[in-house]
């Protein structure tokens, strides 16, 4: 089974402690823990990257698409973002957002169809594809503490979404997220309870 991760920092594994933008070490880090959890029989790959935003088409698409023909096939292509789309503009109406996130995951799984269905199947063949999305909830937003009722809309938002769409919704909002002193990131202990509980969590789905 292959799992393809899609997020900002959180799955990036930055260390707010560097100044430098520098990461926590490998054993620190959810996806490598992930990996560790699941054993050789799951590969786990991690596409994070700090101030990652919902991609809207342009290079972040074309990137994504690049990486995801390299990989493909994959079983699960999980994505957890929203939150810096949060943070660059304060009071933002989260609803936009969501809707950002449905189209986003509507161009992956189209792409991910279309780039499994087989060339010589014919143009008169309807070729059924259903790749699974995962939509994550990204941790709670700390600081500023007026964001909390922001990002409860969001989660209500993606959940809603998810069970629109026939994808998966992981919610993270019962995890009890360590998170580092910038009430953003997750901190150590933030990223291996991460860890354990999505691995329970794919393990169940799976």
């Amino acid at each position: 089974m292959k799992l393809y991760l899609y997020g900002d920092s959180n799955t990036y594994g930055f260390d707010p402690r560097d100044p430098f933008g520098g990461r926590y070490p490998e054993d620190a880090r959810w996806p490598d823990l992930l990996q560790k959890e699941l054993g050789d029989s799951v590969h786990v790959i991690a596409d994070g990257m700090n101030g990652r935003e919902i991609p809207s088409g342009g290079y972040a698409m074309s990137y994504l698409k690049k990486k995801l023909q390299q990989v493909s096939p994959i079983d699960l292509f999980a994505v957890m973002l929203g939150t810096n789309d949060m943070l660059g503009c304060l009071g933002r109406d989260p609803d936009g957002i969501v809707r950002e996130m449905e189209r986003f995951c509507r161009d992956i799984e189209t792409f991910l169809c279309n780039f499994s269905a087989d060339p010589d199947a014919g143009k008169d063949l309807d070729v059924k594809c259903s790749p699974m999305i995962a939509i994550i909830a990204p941790p709670m937003i700390r600081i500023p503490e007026i964001l909390e009722k922001s990002m409860q809309e969001l989660y209500s938002g993606y959940r809603f979404i998810a069970d629109l769409d026939g994808w998966k919704y992981v919610d993270t909002t019962g995890w009890g997220l360590d998170l580092a002193y910038d009430g953003i990131h997750l901190s150590e202990d933030g990223h291996r309870t991460f860890a354990k509980k999505m691995a329970e969590w794919v393990r169940q789905w799976a």
